[in-house]
């Protein structure tokens, strides 16, 4: 992306690894933390001077601490020109995303960086199973060291420490582990859409029957799958009592109707399939 856009915007969650990646990969880019508070009060009080003293090839890290360096940052990246000049990272704020949307088609190129996938999880850690996962979550400080309303979370982690559950173990025999394992399979399908740089179409699905679906991926238009989201280990029939009759009305084909559990085995019946949580996490 750096060789299309003269700015390039990386922003995520807190910790989810920005800075690091950020610097291992361009280690040849002076880097700036708007974190430091000297640094951050120049920024702020004078952005044409801050720009000024330093050159292109600049990453700017907690970005959104100064908002107004934005305008100054295009108007050096135009007066330069080229490709790749200015990395900003940080946690998406109102102000910053207005910022970033006020530039023109071709100015800046934007990434986001979820926590790590589980398929990504697995790669330094391969025993890591999917019931672990969906209690720690992926922010990497996990993993480095290695050896109402629906709401749902980036990380599975973060959603147990504020459910107050302390282990797998505990997880998996606690009245809310269906909600955490449905929060996983929903937030990794995110993940795989944003890895691939793309936005994925995600729904919720209820009808004036009460019939619901968990999770309508409508991503490819003609083809939707309905994915029912199932914590238990052990396959049933009525798993697919929903999926059927919408399935049937929609007409989606049996193949694209999935029950995702916590079993181990992957097998297809007369209304869908059966997909373990490892094979859907994988793919």
């Amino acid at each position: 992306m750096l060789s299309w856009f003269p700015v390039v915007s990386v922003t995520g969650p807190r910790q989810s690894g920005k800075s690091t990646l950020i610097k291992n990969m361009l280690p040849d880019y002076e880097y700036v933390n708007l974190e430091d508070e000297t640094t951050r009060i120049s920024a702020i009080d004078d952005p044409v001077g801050f720009i000024r003293s330093h050159g292109a090839k600049l990453i700017i890290d907690e970005a959104q601490h100064a908002p107004g360096l934005f305008s100054q940052i295009q108007v050096a990246a135009d007066e330069r020109g080229g490709m790749g000049q200015y990395v900003l990272s940080g946690s998406q704020t109102s102000s910053w995303r207005s910022a970033l949307g006020q530039s023109p088609a071709g100015r800046v190129g934007m990434l986001q960086l979820p926590p790590l996938s589980y398929e990504e999880a697995i790669q330094p850690e391969p025993g890591l199973t999917a019931d672990e996962f969906m209690f720690r979550g992926g922010y990497p400080h996990l993993y480095d060291v290695s050896t109402p309303n629906d709401i749902y979370f980036h990380d599975n982690g973060l959603l147990n420490y504020l459910l107050g559950i302390h282990s797998a173990e505990e997880l998996l025999n606690d009245p809310k582990r269906g909600d955490v394992f449905e929060n996983l399979i929903i937030s990794e399908t995110v993940k795989r859409y944003l890895n691939k740089n793309k936005d994925g179409e995600l729904y919720f699905y209820r009808d004036t029957n009460q019939s619901e679906i968990d999770l309508v991926d409508a991503t490819q238009r003609r083809s939707p799958t309905l994915i029912e989201i199932k914590s238990r280990m052990t396959p049933r029939p009525d798993f697919f009592r929903h999926l059927a009759t919408v399935g049937e009305e929609l007409g989606v084909p049996v193949d694209r109707r999935i029950v995702v559990y916590r079993g181990t085995e992957n097998f297809t019946g007369k209304n869908g399939r059966h997909v373990t949580v490892e094979r859907y996490l994988e793919r």
